[in-house]
């Protein structure tokens, strides 16, 4: 069922938009359709209000799993919730979700601040880490989700910035899935295990799959520093949680799959390939637009992160 609603769902913004890059964008956002049980929620820091959407499922009780997921570069809370099917997965499975939204010069054009990138956020050295960490505390205090069994998945720029979260604070995440979302190299480690799935796309053309500047313009102009490549992520977190060597397979014929399970603490990580992928979310319906690839439709992503995710506790 989950497969059914990414297919007819759209593709995410292309990582970096004009508006984000700070260049006037004229375009109308469409109206919001609402969604029962999908809320907007704020949360003040220093002065400042950060926004989020969060979907409780009908009947929800305490000690329920929560999901954060983040946005991709140009995109915001609302893109997440219509191009990803997970509050229909959440539905199902019985989930809190959280969909944070990064800031920005344009109104619904907005970034994260992942260190080396992207541009507004960065520029302004946003302070995301706090409004996540503060996100998680109200979700416990407010809504009873299980603290045990909180979960990071970000897309692009907001994968970017879901290693850094969760490398900032361990003992708060028990799971990270990251769609073409890139780290930067000489990372600090964090103090704890975190399991992670990764998925990368070879024909990336916005978060090169090699590494390096984007070789896409407005990319690289919001860039500070180069993608490492997407290995480096599975070694990065692979080694964090001390694994043994990974066993490689090929789930389908243009994927490939290195599982790390010998890990401690029972984390375990697994780093996907998908051959002929650019940058999106698989499984999304592929739109026209600029400066934006397709995404495969051979590979459910949210579905996978799921199965992935929901065996992991704290």
């Amino acid at each position: 069922m989950v497969s059914r609603f990414l297919r007819i769902a759209g593709i995410f913004l292309v990582l970096i938009t004009p508006a984000c890059a700070g260049m006037k964008d004229s375009r109308r956002a469409a109206p919001e359709v609402p969604v029962a049980g999908l809320t907007n929620q704020t949360i003040h820091i220093d002065g400042q209000q950060r926004r989020f959407k969060l979907f409780l499922p009908s009947g929800a009780g305490k000690n329920l799993p929560l999901v954060i997921a983040l946005h991709g570069g140009g995109g915001n809370a609302q893109t997440m919730v219509e191009r990803t099917g997970f509050v229909d997965l959440a539905k199902e499975e019985k989930i809190v979700v959280a969909f944070p939204e990064g800031t920005g010069r344009g109104e619904g054009r907005y970034t994260w601040n992942a260190g080396g990138c992207c541009a507004y956020a960065m520029q302004q050295s946003t302070d995301d880490v706090t409004f996540i960490r503060k996100l998680i505390d109200e979700a416990v205090e407010q809504y009873g989700v299980d603290p045990e069994r909180i979960y990071l998945v970000g897309m692009s720029n907001g994968g970017m910035v879901s290693h850094r979260i969760a490398a900032a604070m361990p003992e708060r995440i028990a799971g990270i899935g990251i769609v073409v979302g890139a780290m930067f190299g000489g990372e600090t480690p964090p103090a704890l295990p975190v399991s992670a799935i990764l998925i990368n796309g070879r024909q990336d053309a916005v978060v090169p799959y090699d590494g390096g500047k984007s070789p896409t313009a407005l990319v690289a102009r919001s860039q500070s520093r180069p993608f490492a490549p997407a290995s480096y992520t599975a070694a990065f977190w692979a080694d964090v949680n001390d694994c043994g060597a990974p066993v490689s397979t090929r789930p389908e014929p243009d994927v490939s799959l290195q599982i790390y399970e010998d890990c401690s603490a029972g984390t375990s990580v697994h780093f996907y390939t998908l051959e002929r992928a650019g940058h999106g979310w698989p499984g999304a319906e592929p739109v026209a637009r600029r400066r934006q690839q397709s995404p495969t439709q051979d590979f459910e992503t949210t579905a996978t992160i799921w199965r992935f995710l929901k065996s992991k506790s704290r």
